[in-house]
């Protein structure tokens, strides 16, 4: 990650994380996790890990339009409430847990088993 906007904290307060290529409008830096865009491999599914700085966690449900958003803007969010009843199409979410404390410089990854 490249750097970590002012209005993160909030945001993980609601237990969820917003990731944004660098590249991005600067008026939205400040709710962002922002990262150089690496590109997926491959298309994130039920079942993958997201990993952040180490800390892997389960992902439980994949929007309609995540995969696409981050291949082609480099941005999706993150939930990590576990609870999908309401799921957006551009989020990803994740089995229920707390959100690491994160830093400029740590990293984040989408990996299969």
């Amino acid at each position: 990650m490249t750097g970590i906007g002012s209005d993160v904290t909030l945001i993980a307060e609601e237990n969820v994380l917003i990731f944004f290529d660098e590249k991005a409008p600067k008026e939205l830096h400040d709710v962002a996790v922002l990262h150089k865009n690496g590109g997926l491999s491959g298309e994130v599914k039920v079942g993958d890990k997201f990993v952040l700085d180490g800390a892997e966690f389960r992902i439980v449900f994949v929007g309609d339009t995540a995969n696409s958003s981050i291949r082609e803007l480099g941005h999706f969010t993150v939930n990590f409430t576990g609870n999908t009843s309401e799921a957006l199409p551009g989020t990803i979410y994740v089995e229920a847990a707390s959100i690491p404390e994160i830093e400029s410089g740590a990293t984040y990854r989408f990996i299969r088993d």
